[in-house]
């Protein structure tokens, strides 16, 4: 956004200028938080998980994720890290994260009764990482099945 000062100067009661009048225009361009899916969901029939995110991550707030639909009782992770090529893996399922950089375990939960488990992050108040983009993506063991993923999500911090 950007802000507009209006100030008058004076030096020892005299006008400076010929109105005294200046306008000051300060601009700045503020990340905006976002979230954007990357790839589907993939797992066995009725059980293909997703995350969902109940706003985006905004300094100093907290923001809920959610992983839902998958395995009841199975231990599910959510990695963090950069932006990758697709890797194929056997269960079929596509892995959007790149593991030549290293992979943050943000989240480790059991499923419950529903496949679903969630909980609460707080964005830490630093400036320096707004307009950073972390992507995260969760997954989980199904038997029979092998590794069902959920779609990843693209997590730019803003203001």
């Amino acid at each position: 956004g950007t802000a507009e000062v209006a100030f008058k100067l004076t030096s020892a009661g005299y006008q400076v200028g010929d109105s005294g009048w200046f306008a000051l225009r300060l601009g700045a361009t503020a990340p905006q938080a976002s979230i954007t899916s990357v790839g589907v969901n993939c797992g066995p029939p009725g059980q293909e998980p997703y995350l969902y995110l109940g706003q985006p991550p905004i300094l100093g707030y907290v923001f809920p994720l959610v992983y839902v639909n998958g395995t009841p009782g199975a231990t599910a992770v959510v990695l963090g890290g950069v932006a990758g090529p697709p890797i194929s893996l056997a269960s079929g399922c596509t892995a959007h994260l790149d593991p030549s950089f290293p992979l943050i375990p943000l989240w480790t939960t059991t499923l419950d009764g529903s496949g679903a488990d969630s909980v609460q992050f707080r964005m830490p108040p630093i400036p320096g990482i707004a307009g950073a983009t972390l992507r995260v993506q969760g997954f989980h063991f199904a038997p029979g099945f092998g590794f069902a993923m959920s779609d990843a999500k693209d997590l730019v911090v803003g203001f």
